[in-house]
């Protein structure tokens, strides 16, 4: 596990990471540390390959989630950018009953230098917006079919350079390959100087090393973030089965989870107004969605989150027995 986390394995080791003063590890910004290259143990290819798969395992994957959150870890603060946490509240004498809520992560405090006062949102009225938006847009006579035609189309103005680019990589990697082989006959056979030969042979080494660093990095744009035919085919079926009646969605928390990430659907909360409103978009459309309820923002409490360390706001919450936060995998 350490070694899907740690840059160091890939070659890149980071002093100043912590700030230890007075014994609480606080977090310090990336831009403040100071990094030192050090062998590396696996690739950086395959490094940032394991990232985008613990991402992805982190983000998708249901083995821990105990609650249903239709946007977990699709959604960022309006005001701050940040990310937006998923918890779950029990009130005192309610044994059975949870509230869910969506909350950023700059008001909780665990962003390092941010500060943010948006309101908590509510889990179900939220998820219940957006689940209708995406049915109405789903039913909706041409909007599926442009939507598609759109997201090819810009898929291949996206991919088309790239294709390109690894056309034009291809050409040089074959050329200093060759080159190479001549430098390797030449220093076998003896006809030129060694060390002159070493020198070139380096040269050539390092510009190989450096072309397929280089088309690793393109195919793994390329990979990403694409859907296949299966997965629109996917998308045709469910929307199909909307129009007709059917609403799988509706039956089941999986479907609609698969339907949201097929479709790549992203939020943004806001606050405009003193009024609560959720900014919802995907390749098919966008809208902002109004919650309806006036905020009640409590800056006191925003500023408690903040001005504490992880370990002193657990001290605080035993001491008055709060509500324990859940963890973003709730």
């Amino acid at each position: 596990m350490r070694i899907l986390d740690s840059e160091t394995y890939a070659g890149h080791w980071h002093y100043g990471k912590r700030n230890t003063f007075g014994g609480y590890h606080k977090p310090n910004a990336r831009e403040s540390w100071l990094t030192f290259d050090v062998p590396a143990i696996v690739s950086e290819e395959i490094w940032k390959r394991a990232q985008i798969q613990r991402k992805l395992n982190t983000s998708e994957s249901l083995r821990h989630i105990k609650r249903e959150y239709l946007l977990r870890s699709r959604v960022r603060c309006g005001l701050c950018k940040s990310s937006v946490n998923c918890y779950a509240t029990r009130p005192s004498g309610k044994e059975l009953k949870y509230y869910l809520y969506y909350r950023c992560n700059g008001y909780m405090g665990n962003i390092v230098d941010v500060e943010c006062n948006l309101p908590s949102f509510r889990v179900d009225i939220v998820d219940q917006l957006v689940w209708n938006w995406v049915k109405d847009l789903l039913t909706k006579p041409g909007v599926l079919e442009h939507g598609l035609a759109e997201y090819q189309q810009g898929r291949e103005q996206f991919s088309a350079p790239i294709r390109d680019r690894l056309i034009v990589l291809e050409d040089l990697w074959q050329g200093s390959k060759i080159q190479l082989d001549r430098v390797l006959d030449l220093y076998i056979s003896g006809q030129v100087q060694r060390e002159l030969l070493i020198d070139k042979k380096q040269q050539l080494e390092s510009t190989l090393a450096a072309l397929e660093k280089e088309r690793e990095e393109l195919n793994l744009n390329l990979e990403s973030e694409a859907l296949t035919d299966n997965e629109i085919r996917q998308i045709v079926e469910f929307a199909a089965q909307i129009a007709e009646g059917l609403e799988p969605g509706d039956e089941s928390f999986e479907d609609r989870r698969r339907i949201i990430e097929l479709l790549d659907v992203r939020a943004s909360f806001i606050v405009e107004n003193n009024q609560k409103y959720v900014d919802v978009w995907c390749f098919l459309g966008r809208n902002k969605l109004s919650i309806g309820n006036p905020t009640s923002q409590n800056v006191a409490r925003a500023r408690s989150y903040r001005c504490c360390t992880v370990r002193s706001r657990r001290r605080r919450h035993r001491t008055c027995h709060r509500a324990p936060l859940l963890a973003n995998n709730d």
